[in-house]
């Protein structure tokens, strides 16, 4: 996430798939709860739609910070 419109384009998604306490900011979201199986499948698919990604692979998540 490199601007504030798609920090805005999550956290609506976030909030459409029912988790109104996430904190989102550049290249990060916090949620209160976890996310069940179907609630991660549909964030990846609207991420995806937006033109986004979702990062899950550690690895590749330390090599974005690193590069931030």
């Amino acid at each position: 996430m490199v601007s504030h419109r798609c920090k805005m384009v999550v956290k609506e998604e976030l909030e459409k798939l029912g988790l109104q306490n996430a904190t989102v900011d550049l290249g990060t979201v916090e949620t209160q709860d976890d996310l069940t199986p179907e609630q991660l499948e549909q964030l990846k698919i609207v991420l995806l739609r937006s033109g986004l990604e979702l990062m899950e692979d550690h690895r590749a998540i330390l090599i974005e910070k690193i590069k931030m």
